[in-house]
């Protein structure tokens, strides 16, 4: 909203370009909130192998 108010763009003109960078965001997030579970899975699907 600030940088609508700045350049004076539609929102809707910064909101697609914001897009890519809000689901980047959202994908590192996600990513770390999901590496614990990863990490903590990994060792129990590798140990059945042995």
């Amino acid at each position: 909203f600030i940088v609508c108010a700045v350049s004076g763009q539609k929102l809707t003109d910064v909101s697609r370009q914001a897009l890519p960078l809000v689901a980047i965001c959202l994908v590192v997030l996600a990513l770390v909130a999901l590496a614990p579970a990863i990490s903590l899975a990994l060792p129990q699907a590798m140990l059945p192998v042995r």
